[in-house]
């Protein structure tokens, strides 16, 4: 019976390692065992994978180091270290002088517009006013 054809491999390929980890209730041992002995495809399949957990069980233990965990907690404390107030607020200090000083250019400039047009308003009215009474002065000493 050939394993990886028939789609079985995957749960084959579980069951050898969790028999070669020491998960397998004594159910599953008696079972790998068996076909161990009378499945040649079984036992090639059951030599690679024995084969790959013993090289992995070497690799672990030279590979990472014991204190890996203190080393990353390391890295990343030192790399968000707190930034000092003005560098973290600065933006907004920014952002608030410059609302700050928009505004007052635009109220400045609203009031200052208003005023000249006030001005000039009182003015033309004063001259229109003092224009009519010459006029009504002329008109009451001519026309009469």
């Amino acid at each position: 019976m050939n394993y990886f054809l028939k789609g079985g491999s995957m749960n084959i390929e579980k069951l050898i390692n969790r028999y070669l980890d020491g998960e397998t209730n004594p159910q599953e041992r008696k079972e790998v065992e068996e076909k161990l002995v009378n499945d040649p495809e079984f036992a090639t399949i059951y030599t690679k994978l024995s084969e790959v957990d013993t090289l992995l069980q070497k690799i672990e233990n030279s590979v990472v180091p014991e204190d890996i965990h203190k080393r990353v907690l390391n890295s990343v404390k030192y790399k968000t270290k707190e930034k000092p107030f003005f560098i973290r607020f600065a933006p907004a200090l920014v952002g608030s002088m410059m609302s700050f000083a928009l505004g007052i250019m635009f109220s400045s400039f609203m009031f200052g517009v208003q005023d000249t047009n006030t001005n000039y308003q009182s003015s033309y009215n004063n001259d229109l006013y003092s224009t009519l009474e010459i006029n009504d002065v002329i008109d009451y000493y001519y026309d009469k």
